[in-house]
């Protein structure tokens, strides 16, 4: 039995030219009503798919766009300083730098081909060096707003993917499913995360196929596609040095630092300030020698931010055991967090 995603797929495939993220999309009039189709004939798929109602779309004030493959996807937004975003972000100022720098060689190489002057058909393609929790998949967003509002690429879209999204079961099955998903994110990034899965040295692993494709579309498209291989900074080593066709398309290259302990604690109130939590001091003790205990965990793969969130979200179940036993409804019960809400090391998931 066809599943209706295949049902997507399949018709979202054709021998027609593959067309940019806003060929996948309908117009909305002002009152938010869908009214003229970008695409030439898909408004009655559309209307007869409530699957496109629901879960495979993204919506902007002025698109309804459609998602093929119900993909991560996160859209720019007009209205949004992407650079005031980004310094904003704790910690990362090393990765800012080089976000700055990028900015101005990008912005350089679009004055002088404005000029009329000779230049190479610069790939901006990175790669993002890092362990998890460093800040990888918030950049690649802010990256793709960046680039949106520098006129680098027309849509400023960040389509996430990791392997699963790529290779296939099947010979042909992974060159296809590859070359539709950068289909869908041209005109902005495609963010691979864990990239170096992709590589197996092993014979038949179908990864190969979804690399060949990569490679050849980002040698190709040196304009209006953005490629951003993530992940370990030593296994993406071994992937760059394995092989020399991506790292020759591979322009800029950006180390995620592990956090402090300091940025640690600063995200975790972040979190409380998202939330409405109040820390109270006698709080922060515990929490700050808490943070200090993870340079003792000697892991390579310490989930960083990440980690503050399972702390987070220890410290709110700790919280909610105490306000609720003893029947505490003020609003400030409800809201500050105890010395004796924050949880042990040994509670926690790394």
């Amino acid at each position: 039995m066809e599943h209706d995603n295949d049902k997507v797929n399949s018709n979202l495939l054709s021998d027609k030219p593959q067309k940019s993220f806003k060929d996948f999309a309908f117009k909305k009039n002002e009152a938010g009503e869908l009214v003229t189709e970008v695409f030439d004939d898909r408004s009655a798929f559309y209307t007869e798919n409530t699957q496109y109602e629901t879960e495979t779309y993204a919506e902007t004030n002025d698109y309804v766009f459609l998602n093929p493959s119900s993909l991560r996807v996160h859209l720019p937004s007009a209205h949004e300083d992407a650079w005031s975003r980004l310094n904003g972000l704790i910690g990362l100022d090393e990765v800012k730098k080089q976000i700055k720098r990028v900015e101005y060689v990008m912005n350089f190489d679009k004055k002088r081909q404005e000029s009329g002057l000779t230049m190479d058909r610069a790939r901006n393609h990175f790669a993002f060096l890092g362990n998890p929790g460093t800040g990888k998949n918030e950049v690649a967003r802010i990256l793709g707003n960046i680039l949106y509002q520098s006129g680098v690429v027309s849509n400023g879209h960040v389509v996430e993917v990791d392997r699963s999204d790529l290779v296939m079961g099947y010979i042909g099955q992974t060159a296809i499913k590859t070359k539709e998903i950068v289909d869908y994110a041209r005109g902005g990034v495609l963010f691979i995360d864990e990239a170096y899965s992709l590589w197996d040295p092993y014979e038949g692993d179908f990864g190969a196929e979804a690399v060949g494709v990569l490679m050849k579309e980002m040698e190709d498209s040196y304009s209006d596609l953005v490629v951003v291989l993530a992940g370990y900074e030593d296994d993406m080593d071994i992937l760059l040095r394995s092989n020399a066709g991506i790292t020759s398309r591979i322009r800029h290259q950006i180390n995620f630092e592990d956090y402090s302990p300091e940025e640690l604690f600063l995200i975790y109130k972040k979190f409380c300030q998202d939330n409405q939590y109040i820390l109270h001091a006698d709080a922060e003790i515990p929490l700050k020698k808490l943070m200090n205990e993870t340079e003792k965990l000697n892991n390579a793969r310490f989930g960083n931010a990440r980690y503050v969130r399972n702390i987070f979200d220890k410290t709110i179940e700790k919280m909610a055991e105490r306000v609720t036993s003893q029947n505490l409804e003020d609003l400030i019960h409800l809201q500050t967090i105890l010395f004796t809400d924050i949880p042990q090391s040994t509670e926690i998931r790394s």
